[in-house]
This record gives C-alpha cells, structure tokens and sequence, in this order.
C-alpha cells in the first residue's frame, strides 16, 4: 500500500467517526492522515472542522 492510500484510509475512517459523532477520535485519525501526507489540504481543515466544533480555537488540545 502506498502512502496516500494509507493516508485515504485515514481520511475515511476518521469522516465516518465523524459523521458519528467522535469528534476527539476523528481529530487523531485527520492526524495520522497528516502524518503520513502532510501536503493534503482537505486533512487540515477537516481536523479544523473537528477542532472548533469541540471548542478547541487554539489549536492545542487534541
């Protein structure tokens, strides 16, 4: 597996923990996803998105 499919694989699970309401654990994931591509904008601001809805405006946290 390549690295921006381990990456996609990331960024999927952690849309579906997302969409579930796993905001803390989506932020890891978006992470890891990061990590591994740390040149894919859509990561960054999903971890963002996931970030201010937990209150978290700083960026320190999670």
């Amino acid at each position: 597996m390549t690295d921006s499919k381990d990456a996609e694989f990331y960024l999927n699970r952690a849309g579906h923990k997302r969409n579930l309401g796993y905001f803390k654990d989506a932020i890891h994931d978006f992470n890891k996803a990061i990590e591994i591509n740390p040149n894919d904008d859509s990561a960054y601001i999903s971890r963002g998105n996931n970030k201010f809805i937990l209150g978290d405006y700083g960026g320190g946290q999670f």
